[in-house]
This record gives C-alpha cells, structure tokens and sequence, in this order.
C-alpha cells in the first residue's frame, strides 16, 4: 500500500524508522533435480521493516568457501 503525505514533512517520517531485526525461516526440497527453497521472513517488532532483501547463494559460495560459518 502507498500513501502520499500531504506536505513534505510528513514524507521524512520514513527516515526516523530505525533498524528490525527479522525472523527468518528456510525449508528445501528436492523436486525433479532442482532445489526448492521456501522462506518465510517475519517482523516480530512493533515498527515495520522495509527493503528486506533477501539473496539465494551456492552454500559452498562462488570460491567453494562457505557462507556465514
């Protein structure tokens, strides 16, 4: 949903959010020689979260390193 301010004030409002920390839960399969993966992000906190991104990589990474380990 998009809703325009009526002056710009209001517009700079998005500018004081501060970070969330979000939930995330991941689920693959294996269906017909291809991995499936189903996420599921959630924002437990009181503000919301915007431009959440989320980026699927090979687990070993591009240079056979891991992710994250």
């Amino acid at each position: 949903m998009y809703r325009r301010g009526s002056d710009a004030t209001r517009l700079q409002k998005l500018n004081s959010l501060g970070p969330q920390s979000l939930t995330v839960r991941a689920h693959a399969v294996q269906r017909g020689g291809e991995t499936v993966v189903s996420v599921q992000l959630e924002n437990p906190g009181s503000e919301p979260a915007l431009a959440a991104k989320l980026t699927a990589v090979h687990a070993q990474g591009p240079s056979g390193h891991g992710y994250g380990r």
